[in-house]
């Protein structure tokens, strides 16, 4: 049978978490658990635990290990307590090196996202009242090691990441991967994520192969840095490129050199520079977009 965990704030539109549990099977140690929405299916193997009751806390205690499915023996571990007097719970919930392929289709859903390689560790603690921001406090630590996927048919490879938690603040630790044979890394963090996210995060990638990007159309090598800052409504991307030996298609434009920026207002080429055929490039522009209110 399919059934949700939903938790409101009283008097509050929009505030809500739910957790789709849409079927969980249990046979043999082995439990398997099926989101048909997302058509995402998983399983944990040798599945050994307890449960305990203990008076003088008037508190429920449930600990549980087993193995993920394609993880090594015995990576996963669960430990959830509930306290009946006060009505607080605290859990604790770890992976180790679990299969990425197996876990990353639930997080990307859908056909944009495929896996080759990797693995995912995950370490987070957390403890409140109930299923919602400002009475949940989670923090913990979760991770990627040489991850090989394609995402929106862009591959990235050899991929290690580091996020940490905490409330409602997410931070990028550190990353790193290659991308159409060029070297990347990227950094940042967000917070306020339950209510009004905010982002502040830098990527910069050295040594990219346009003829990767667009075979027997570009060439040369492109070093990108991107700054991604504000609101979730209200972003804003600014980026610089450095083009070496660039070209497309027989145009050779030599060294390009530009810098962008994208947010609400519309799209600035803030400067453009190279020199195609031995002659001078530049230019500078802006593209606004405005909203157009049709009359009734």
């Amino acid at each position: 049978k399919s059934f949700t965990f939903r938790t409101e704030e009283a008097g509050s539109e929009g505030l809500r978490i739910a957790l789709p549990v849409n079927r969980v099977m249990i046979e043999n140690g082995r439990v398997t658990y099926e989101d048909v929405d997302r058509q995402f299916k998983a399983a944990v193997t040798d599945l050994k635990g307890s449960v305990t009751y203990r008076d003088k806390s008037g508190s429920v205690r449930v600990f549980l290990g087993g193995k993920t499915q394609a993880g090594p023996q015995r990576n996963l571990k669960l430990d959830y307590t509930y306290f009946m007097n006060s009505g607080m719970f605290k859990a604790e919930v770890s992976f180790k090196d679990a299969a990425l392929a197996a876990w990353l289709p639930y997080a990307l859903p859908g056909k944009n996202a495929s896996v080759g390689s990797g693995t995912f560790s995950l370490d987070l603690s957390g403890e409140g009242s109930a299923l919602s921001p400002g009475k949940f406090r989670m923090k913990g630590l979760m991770s990627v090691q040489k991850g090989g996927l394609v995402i929106g048919g862009v591959p990235v490879e050899n991929l290690d990441a580091y996020l940490s938690v905490d409330g409602s603040r997410l931070n990028l630790e550190k990353s790193g991967f290659m991308i159409w044979g060029g070297k990347a890394s990227a950094k940042g963090r967000a917070w306020d994520i339950f209510e009004r996210p905010k982002y502040d995060a830098e990527i910069s990638v050295a040594g990219i192969e346009a003829a990767r990007i667009v075979p027997k159309t570009l060439s040369g090598k492109l070093d990108l840095t991107a700054w991604l800052k504000g609101e979730a409504d209200k972003p804003r991307l600014s980026m610089k490129l450095i083009w070496d030996g660039a070209g497309v298609y027989a145009a050779r434009f030599g060294r390009l050199e530009a810098g962008a920026l994208l947010d609400s207002q519309g799209f600035e080429l803030i400067d453009i520079n190279g020199r195609p055929a031995g002659g001078n490039l530049s230019g500078r522009g802006r593209l606004e977009a405005k909203a157009v209110r049709g009359k009734k």
